[in-house]
């Protein structure tokens, strides 16, 4: 039986460029802090 990694699923793949992106996107911005760390905390969760 062969094993499965989640990191072939391409979906797995577009989550994380997303949550990346999201993260460049961040730390770009100053100020809004807070609203910053939802956008960094959600992004990373969807993986």
């Amino acid at each position: 039986m062969e094993k499965f990694s989640f990191k072939e699923l391409v979906v797995w793949q577009k989550a994380m460029d997303f949550a990346d992106e999201c993260l460049q996107i961040t730390e770009a911005i100053k100020g809004h802090f807070r609203l910053c760390e939802q956008l960094e905390a959600c992004s990373c969760s969807v993986p």
